[in-house]
This record gives structure tokens, sequence and C-alpha cells, in this order.
């Protein structure tokens, strides 16, 4: 359904005024972001941000894509102290992840769903 052409990754405070703010859990200083250029098809793309223990952070990302596009995908939780990203860049974190998911629509069961991308979540911030 989607065919992801360039990827990357990166931390960033979230942003909390403007017409655009971030939905964030309270208290995050810094959240993962996630930036594709993508072709697609008629469908929809999931997205989960994953800790170093694994574990679903925030909540899960779903959203329609069509025809060529440049995606930014934040998520709603991260870092709750910047100390939390010192260890992380030193690597006395294990990596974060971040999870692509392809399906045929936004309103499709998670078992329409197939994985198209998983990578570590970069240390830089922006």
């Amino acid at each position: 359904i989607i065919e992801i052409t360039k990827a990357s990754t990166y931390w960033r405070k979230p942003v909390a005024t403007g017409e655009n703010p971030d939905v964030v859990r309270r208290g995050t200083v810094l959240i993962p972001v996630l930036k594709m250029n993508i072709n697609a098809g008629s469908g929809a793309i999931r997205v989960f941000f994953r800790n170093e223990d694994g574990l679903v952070v925030g909540d899960g990302i779903t959203r329609d894509v069509r025809g060529g596009t440049e995606i930014s995908i934040a998520a709603t939780a991260g870092f709750e102290d910047l100390g939390m990203h010192t260890a992380y860049r030193t690597g006395d974190s294990p990596p974060w992840v971040v999870q692509v998911f392809e399906g045929p629509g936004a309103t499709a069961p998670s078992s329409e769903f197939h994985k198209v991308l998983e990578t570590e979540i970069s240390t830089l911030i922006r």
C-alpha cells in the first residue's frame, strides 16, 4: 500500500501553542518524531513509539495516506527530564524504536495492518 522512500527520526520539545499544538502527556519535555517521505495508494499508516523496554509510549497514531507526501508524526509522550535524553545519547539507555504499519484504511482492524518499518530513534535533538 505504501512505499517509504526516506525516513529520519529526532527528538524535539513539544509545541504547546499555535495553530497545531502537540497533544502530549503532561510533564513531557522531549518527544520523538518520525519524518517520512512516502508514496501511497489509498490506505493508512499506524505508528507506535516504543521505549527501551519495548513498551508502547503514548498513543498509537493512525493517519490516512494517499499519493506522494512528506509526513511528520510526533509521539504523544517521551522524556520527562532532559537528563533522560543525556543517558539516551551516551548509550546508557537502550534505544527507543518507532514502528510503522500499513493498512487499507484508518478504521480497519489491527489484524489488517502489517509492519513495513521499524527503526531506532536517533539521539539528535532539533
